[in-house]
């Protein structure tokens, strides 16, 4: 979805709350803008938006507004609160709501009361838990009482499952027995403390992506959480000069995704994370004949350069608990990863395509990676 918004004069500051409003809002503190693009294309090059607290929430919305080079338009939040650039809903968020109904208490499986979905795609994370739950492909695995990885019927790890012939968002919140045992077969804690999913917080996304940044130039996003969505940000369209400083970026399969060769794209002091689970394992994801319990949906990178992107610079960062953590794109130039740390990255850390050039990955830290640092198999070469 694009919004046109008229270009009005520059102001210094414009405020952005969830109870505001595009249309009788002028930005200032006491009567704030309901959007970010509203208020950034109306301050126009040199604004500083502030973000109030609470969920901002954007589905497949398409951002175009632009800064200077020496006048960027800085979003970042209100002093002492923590907004998030939410890609989903917040309907299961609040614990203790009735949402949820009891289907079948012998294997804990739940759904939705009343809820009507789109498609058929869906991802959810346990806020508090810091998991993300897999989507299942069908109702049978979800419910099956099988725990081995790759049979017809099997259930792997907890998730869920849209049926969009009844309307219901089916979930079942039970670790497979293997996975609470260690290595010497003791017992571990249970990283789900309740199986009932009304008395957690739960974020849903049935988008593929939350915000498009197309043609944007010169924006800096500064202390902001992005999160709950397959792909949180889509910088596209030759976007150049976008910065993210300090921000926290929670995602699904696709993480963040660069394409049509955008131009200075910095990440100095961020977190990438999908949430994925200790006991989703490479096996789970790669090994599987059979994949209808969907953990491939795990598989992707933090960070997907789907293009040539120039002076791509991910410094300082943090990158974990993801398949894969940055892939850069074939023909990628002048950019750097450096002084970052990976750790519990499940797959490889970085792939690193053929036809990079100018291209640096240094004085980096890699952490609990069962597979392997730099991917330099097959269509991958490695770097030194």
């Amino acid at each position: 979805m694009v919004r046109a918004i008229a270009i009005s004069n520059n102001t210094d500051e414009m405020f952005v709350a969830t109870d505001g409003d595009d249309t009788t809002g002028d930005g200032s503190e006491g009567n704030p803008y309901a959007t970010i693009e509203k208020a950034a294309t109306t301050g126009g090059a040199g604004t500083t938006v502030v973000l109030r607290a609470g969920n901002h929430k954007y589905t497949n919305d398409t951002w175009t507004f632009s800064g200077d080079r020496d006048k960027p338009i800085i979003v970042r939040p209100y002093p002492g609160e923590r907004p998030v650039i939410h890609g989903g809903q917040d309907t299961y968020q609040t614990p203790g709501q009735s949402l949820w109904t009891l289907e079948d208490a012998s294997i804990n499986l739940w759904s939705t009361a009343n809820s009507t979905w789109a498609d058929s795609s869906i991802r959810a994370w346990l806020v508090r838990e810091r998991l993300q739950l897999v989507q299942y492909d069908t109702l049978a695995n979800l419910q099956a009482t099988n725990y081995s990885v790759g049979e017809s019927d099997a259930y792997t790890m907890p998730g869920l499952f849209v049926d969009t012939t009844d309307d219901k968002l089916y979930i079942r919140l039970d670790v497979v027995p293997a996975d609470l045992l260690d290595i010497d077969s003791n017992s571990i804690k249970d990283p789900i403390p309740t199986k009932n999913p009304n008395l957690l917080q739960i974020a849903v996304a049935n988008n593929t992506t939350a915000i498009f940044l197309s043609n944007c130039n010169h924006v800096v996003f500064r202390d902001l959480t992005l999160a709950y969505g397959e792909t949180i940000l889509d910088i596209r369209d030759g976007s150049q000069n976008i910065s993210f400083k300090n921000c926290a970026l929670i995602t699904g399969e696709d993480g963040t995704v660069l394409r049509n060769n955008p131009d200075e794209i910095y990440f100095d002091r961020c977190l990438f994370t999908a949430f994925t689970p200790e006991y989703c394992s490479w096996r789970d994801v790669k090994s599987a004949p059979n994949h209808n319990y969907q953990a491939s949906h795990f598989d992707g990178p933090c960070l997907n350069d789907l293009s040539a992107t120039n002076r791509l610079r991910i410094t300082n960062c943090i990158i974990e608990r993801c398949f894969d953590g940055v892939k850069l794109g074939a023909g990628t130039t002048g950019s750097l990863i450096r002084n970052c740390i990976f750790r519990d990255v499940h797959d490889d850390a970085v792939l690193f395509p053929p036809g990079a050039s100018d291209t640096s990955v240094e004085w980096n830290f890699f952490l609990a990676l069962p597979r392997g640092h730099l991917d330099a198999k097959r269509e991958f070469v490695n770097s030194q």
